[in-house]
């Protein structure tokens, strides 16, 4: 008996750390990945020599609504042959971009890492929310972040001025997150590229049901332990 208690334990201690901190696998995000092109099928094209799949964004998708992500991110990227950046971008230029696809407008350090969260459908199936606006060092400076779905947002290398992680919080009804680079147009001739860790961290009321369920588990096993089920023909 006490080596099954034991036995549990160690599992409900695993099932806990695996839920508690799942890395997802690392990706490279090239600086061609257009954050308008999220989400859309091969073959769509924004105007300015950009399309799918050729310049589309990197998908994720280990997470679910409610869930904290955190990034590391590394490397360098630029928007042309003769610039490059690392993931916060070139804060002296900030150029703006108009929702395409249903996707927001955003204004962003041209060649900074962005994200955009979408459901299962397609993007233009409805209208763009509200754009976000990065313009400030404050604005960059969040430490936790919640956008809504086709919002598109900052993500830069992850980490505040004072070297603390982000924090992004997964919208209602996200399926798929798009990592891809800021720039005004014309991605196609981007150059370099970004590594993305993602850490993606459980809600915590999610969590604690999990937890919940192996102890009463454990608890069900220690009271039938000592129970002897009578068969048809018993007395």
């Amino acid at each position: 008996m006490k080596t099954l208690r034991f036995k549990l334990f160690v599992t409900l201690i695993s099932f806990t750390v695996s839920f508690t901190g799942t890395y997802a696998a690392t990706v490279t995000v090239p600086g061609t990945a257009n954050p308008w092109l999220a989400g859309m099928p091969d073959g769509t094209a924004t105007g300015d020599g950009d399309s799918a799949p050729a310049h589309s964004p990197i998908a994720v998708a280990t997470f679910l609504p409610g869930d904290i992500i955190t990034f590391v991110v590394t490397g360098t990227a630029g928007h042309g042959p003769a610039f490059s950046s690392g993931p916060d971008g070139n804060s002296g230029r900030t150029p703006s971009h108009a929702a395409v696809y249903g996707l927001a407008s955003l204004i962003s350090p041209t060649d900074s890492l962005l994200g955009v969260f979408l459901t299962a459908q397609q993007p233009d199936s409805s209208a763009a929310p509200v754009g976000l606006d990065f313009t400030t060092p404050f604005s960059r400076d969040y430490l936790a972040l919640a956008p809504a779905l086709k919002q598109v947002f900052f993500i830069g290398d992850g980490h505040t001025s004072g070297n603390v992680s982000q924090q992004i919080i997964v919208p209602s009804g996200a399926t798929r997150l798009f990592l891809g680079i800021s720039d005004g147009f014309e991605w196609y001739n981007n150059v370099g590229n970004f590594s993305v860790t993602p850490t993606v961290t459980p809600e915590p009321s999610s969590t604690i049901l999990l937890l919940s369920g192996f102890l009463v588990f454990i608890r069900c096993r220690r009271r039938g332990a000592g129970t002897h089920w009578l068969g048809a023909g018993s007395n």
